[in-house]
Formats: C-alpha cells, structure tokens, sequence
C-alpha cells in the first residue's frame, strides 16, 4: 500500500477533511468548490517534507481563529515490509536501507514484522500563521526516506508546456534512482569509454576553462543519470509519429504526455523500490471525449503500489470510472458557508448502475440543485423556454427524467450516493397512494426508495425524533394512516369528492412527503397544469387551438359547439377542472383514468379498478370529444404554456415582480414547486 490516510485543517478554503485513498481516487465538484486546494495542500506538504518552501498563503482567512495550518499523512508501510521479509529470506543479510526502514517500527529484522498488525507511520507538518513556524513530529532522516519510498508527482493540466515536454526527465530520473555505488561505477566505465576516444578535445575543453576562471555547476545524481538515459536513448528532444511536437493539437500533446507519464510511473515504480503517488488536476482539460475515455482506461490500469488522485468536473470522466467497474474511490465536494465541504459517495450495490450511466446522469454530480421528475410531460413543461425566463434558477439546476426506472434514479440520487446536493423529486400523487373503488378507501403504495410511507427503517427513526421534526413527520404519518385504514371516500361518477376528507388527506401527505424532499402533486402533472387558477385560459386557448388547427368551417363550428357543450355540462369549477384534466390524458381527483368505452378495452380486474364508472351523462359528452386527440407527446403542454406567457405576460408591461405574480395567480401549484427547489438550492 501506499499513502493511506490525509488530513488537512485550516488551509486556504478547508476548514477540516480526512481523506481515505484507494488505488484510483477522484475528486469531484464545481469550479470554486476546493478541489485544487486538497491537491496543493498535499504538494504544500511534500515541497516542505525535507526542506523550507513555506508560504504564508495557505491560511484559513474566513476563519480568524484559526491561528494554525496542519497536514497530516499516514503511510502504510505492510507491504514494503513484506517484501523486506521475503527477501531477507533469500539473502541473509539486509542492505542498510531495509535496516533504516525496519528501524522505524523498532524491529531488529523482518521475522519481527507481524503480517496482522498495521504498519503506519504519521507525519504531520504544523505551520503557526503569528511567526510563520513550521513544526514536524519526525526527524529529517525519517521525512527524507518517507520522500524517497512515497515519491509524489503533481501535474496542473492547465499548466503543461504541451511543446516541451523536458521536465518528464527530472520524473524520469527521479523515478530511477539507482545506489551511490551503482551510479560511480556506471561513470567510471562510462568516462573511461569516452576519455580514449575524445582525450585530446577534453583536455583543450578543461585547460580553457581553467585560464578563463571558468567551473560548471555540478550535476546532482539525478541529473547524472537523467543524462545517462538520454545518451543510451540518443536524444532528448520529444517527438511524436517522427514530427515535432508542436505540429500537434494541444488536446493531443496533453493526451499523449498524461499517458506516457502514467505508463511511465506505473512501470517503472515497482522495480524501484517506490509507491508513487500521482497527482492530476483536471486532466481532461482541452481533451477531445474519446481521449477522455482512453486516458480513464489508463488511470484504471494503474495498480498497487502506484496511486493516483485527480480531479474532474467533467461528466464524461465521471461516467467512465462509474462503468469502469475499477478499485476507485470518488469524493464529491462543494463551497458551504465558504469552507470546503468533502464527501465520500457511496458504492453502488447494485451492478446495473455502470451499466446504464451516461453523461445525462453523470452532470447530476456537478448540480446545484437536482430536480427529478417521471416522464415526457414535465421534460416539456420544466424545458420550456418561457417558464425559464421568467425562472431563470431552471436554467441553473439538472433536470433529470427517470420515467419510471427506479436503478437511473439510484445512480444518482444525493441520498443514495451520500452527495451533498439538494433535490427535490417530483412524482404523481398515484405513485404515493392508490385508491379502491369497492372498498372505498385509500392504501398506501410500496415503493421503498420513492415512498417514504412505505419505508419501516423511517418510521423508527420518526419515533426517536422530538418537537417540531417528530410534529412534522411521525404525527403526520400517523393521521395519514389513520384517514387510509378509518375513512370511507366518497366520489361521484367523474372522481370528485362529496366531503373534504380526501382534500385533507392529500395535504397532509404533501407536507410529509416534503419533509423528505419529494413532491406529490395533487393528482397527476396534466393537474398541475389545468388547475382552478387558470381554467378559462385552457378553455380559451383549446377553442383558439381548434380554430388554427381545423380548416372547414362547419366542422370548426361544430368542434368548438361540442367543446362548450363538454365544458359547461355542470357549473361547478372543480367539474370544469377535472374535465379538462381528463380530456388531456390526466386523472381525476380520485386518481383514476377514465374509460372511454368507445376506445379503450378494460380487461383484468387491477386494470378495471384503475378507471372511472362516469354516468351515461358524462360518458356521452366525453366521447362527443373523441376528435380532440392529445398525447403525451402531442406537444400540447408547450402550445399551452407558450399561448399563456404569450397573452398574459409578454405582451404586457410588467415588472418582473408582477409577471411572477401573475405566473403565481394562474399556476399555484407549479409556482410552489419551482419556489421549494428555489429554497433548496439556497446553499
């Protein structure tokens, strides 16, 4: 293993997180939420591990109190020491720097190492913001062999030199490091080879230098051996496909540098003694998406003892390492109260999930606010161009439409995934209870994951809750139960109530489900749409639409006469409404659908208790309607809200305050939905 554990406190817009790495960790959020600052606080940590590069930036400057900056990392040393143990058993004596590793647990030799203890070994660097000091609870040698066996390489994707790519040699030789003794006896034979053939030259060269006054610089041991490679390599310069680097695109030359560092790392790493830590920060930055998915399929190659850790916020690397399947870790973090905020998603356990992840459902990670809704109706309504104009927070928040596949909403959903982005699921009150026409009453429906009723694990957590939450909820759900199991509903024939029974019934389970951020609506979204607010624009708008769309004119004449007929066969508004939301491929308040016996057959006994008995009066002027054909998918829902915003608000002048309240006086249901997600999004 390698570096297991980070902790940072109080650094730049992190205020605390604890970090637990896998073999692939990916960090995840929106530009400004911190994730670079996890990235520089760890390469903080490592630019000072064995000398002073201190900088009085990396302070807390939201928090005054904070008077210190702490990193800490844990190392796990298990498996290194079990290689020394292998080893050993091999060879029967150590070489000094397995001694130096053994020494600091106090083991004598490996045969001491017991493979069930943990072998982890804590640095932590504590800089004071009042006189700058810098604090290590290790001594410099052990902070110099943790650099050399857990070797980091931090790579800022916005700042490669995409043309020169020379400071790959400095990770190369640093990577290849070989023994003081190994690398004196390579020179010697090397300088021996050379001398014999280019003595002559060499010795003008040093004579010269010598009158001038002039020395060089010494190579340090890695640049010694950094140029060893290039002479064996007969080059230095990097080339790809025999062309000059800078023949290529930008996207190309970071693809391809990323790649072969990776291979390089993940190759050579492991002959050498080291677990390496890669650092990436935002490595699809200028990629095209299919280099996206193959520089994902190398970061999964990578295996122990190499890590990497790198941040994203782009959808499609997020997807990728959802389908991969691989060893990966993702945290997700967000700007609270302007201090970072870190979590770790949870794992899926369910198998579809990679399967059926796309960049639809990956964007969801990076929300601001997440509104989940059922199918095509709402898609057109919530997309609307005039409704986010005058609501411009839709534009802002991911629409997300599951229409009815509960593993789409799984792979995303904040509390499933344990993500901290508000949401709000928007569902039919049909999904929430359904109701039994023989019987009378009202059940409850099963549906753990998008029924809260339904869920016992709830229940017994709503009883160990006290004041308002507990009123709330478990007091609330109780009154539920009771209306379901004690009251008898009664309905005329088109599904509206004798009593107020049902519309209290439907306000408590509104104000419960909301509690855990879903929405029923009081019937279905046809209902949200055609509502008591706006029923003679429906109307009006239905009898300009069959004006536009019929051309003979007796038979426009007679549509419109049968649409009033339909309209005002009683004057009641709640019949007018139900009417309309019926003709519109919508459910009754009793949430039933209603059977056109003329179209459609009802066969089975759950399909029969799913439709309305309308009376002989109803049932003649409703299939009188037969020719006024609307579907789903019809694009009604768009004509409608377009024919609105069109007559009763663009064409008027108003501030922006009065259109809202017009918009409120005429669609209060979806006024409130849209004001709810606004109040979660508030974060």
């Amino acid at each position: 293993m390698s570096i297991k554990k980070i902790k940072i406190k109080n650094f730049k817009s992190i205020k605390f997180i604890e970090i637990e790495l896998n073999t692939l960790n990916c960090i995840i959020g929106k530009n400004g939420s911190g994730k670079s600052n996890i990235l520089k606080a760890l390469k903080y940590f490592y630019d000072n591990l064995t000398r002073d590069n201190s900088s009085k930036n990396i302070f807390d400057k939201e928090n005054q109190y904070a008077e210190y900056t702490e990193i800490t990392v844990d190392y796990d040393f298990s498996s290194i020491l079990k290689i020394i143990r292998d080893r050993e058993m091999i060879d029967e004596k150590l070489n000094p720097y397995f001694e130096k590793i053994l020494s600091l647990f106090n083991y004598k030799n490996s045969h001491e190492y017991v493979e069930t203890k943990e072998h982890i070994i804590t640095a932590t660097l504590t800089q004071y913001k009042k006189n700058n000091n810098r604090v290590w609870n290790l001594t410099d040698e052990t902070r110099s062999l943790l650099k050399s066996i857990f070797p980091i390489y931090h790579i800022d994707s916005r700042h490669i030199n995409l043309t020169d790519w020379n400071n790959l040699w400095d990770i190369i030789g640093d990577i290849c490091k070989v023994k003081v003794e190994e690398q004196e006896e390579f020179e010697s034979s090397m300088e021996e080879n050379l001398q014999n053939k280019v003595v002559e030259a060499l010795s003008y060269i040093q004579d010269e230098f010598n009158n001038n006054d002039i020395n060089l610089q010494t190579f340090t041991n890695r640049q010694k051996l950094v140029h060893m490679f290039q002479f064996q390599l007969k080059g230095r310069e990097f080339r790809h496909h025999e062309n000059d680097l800078d023949y290529f695109s930008d996207g190309t030359n970071s693809y391809n540098y990323l790649r072969l560092l990776i291979n390089l790392i993940k190759t050579i790493t492991p002959l050498k003694f080291k677990n390496s830590l890669l650092i990436v920060d935002e490595p699809e930055i200028g990629l095209h998406p299919k280099f996206i998915d193959s520089l994902i399929e190398s970061f999964t190659s990578i295996t122990e003892p190499t890590r990497i850790i790198f941040t994203t916020h782009s959808s499609r690397m997020v997807k990728d390492m959802i389908s991969s399947g691989a060893n990966s870790v993702m945290y997700h973090t967000i700007l609270k109260n302007r201090h970072t905020i870190i979590t770790k998603l949870n794992e899926s356990k369910d198998n579809r999930q990679a399967n059926i992840i796309t960049e639809t459902e990956a964007c969801c990670y990076f929300a601001k606010c997440i509104l989940f809704y059922e199918g095509y109706t709402e898609n057109e309504l919530f997309n609307n161009k005039n409704l986010k104009s005058i609501f411009p927070l839709l534009k802002e928040i991911e629409l997300y439409s599951f229409n009815g596949n509960n593993v789409g909403v799984k792979t995303i959903h904040p509390s499933n995934k344990n993500l901290e982005i508000p949401f709000l699921v928007l569902l039919d009150m049909d999904k929430i209870i359904a109701f039994d026409k023989k019987e009378n009453i009202f059940s409850i429906k099963r549906d753990k994951f998008l029924n809260p009723l339904s869920v016992k694990e709830i229940e017994k957590k709503e009883k160990l809750l006290y004041g308002k939450k507990r009123i709330q909820t478990l007091n609330v759900r109780q009154q539920i139960i009771g209306y379901c199991n004690d009251v008898r509903f009664r309905f005329n024939d088109y599904g509206l109530p004798y009593d107020n029974y049902f519309y209290e019934l439907r306000g408590l389970i509104k104000n419960y489900c909301k509690q855990y951020d879903i929405y029923p609506v009081s019937t279905t979204i046809e209902g949200v749409l055609i509502n008591e607010g706006n029923i003679d624009i429906v109307f009006e708008w239905m009898c300009r639409r069959i004006d536009n769309k019929i051309v003979n004119i007796n038979q426009k004449a007679d549509y419109i006469k049968k649409l009033e007929c339909f309209f005002n066969l009683e004057e009641s508004l709640k019949y007018k409404v139900a009417a309309l939301r019926l003709l519109h491929k919508g459910k009754s308040d009793n949430l039933l659908k209603y059977a056109n016996s003329n179209k459609e057959k009802i066969t089975g006994e759950s399909q029969a208790k799913s439709k309305l008995d309308a009376n002989s009066k109803f049932k003649k002027a409703y299939n009188d309607m037969n020719w006024y054909q609307v579907k789903k998918t019809s694009g009604w829902v768009s004509e409608f809200m377009n024919y609105f915003f069109n007559n009763y608000i663009n064409n008027k002048k108003m501030t922006k305050e009065e259109e809202i309240e017009t918009f409120k006086e005429h669609f209060k249901e979806l006024y409130d939905i849209i004001k709810t997600i606004e109040n979660k999004s508030k974060y």
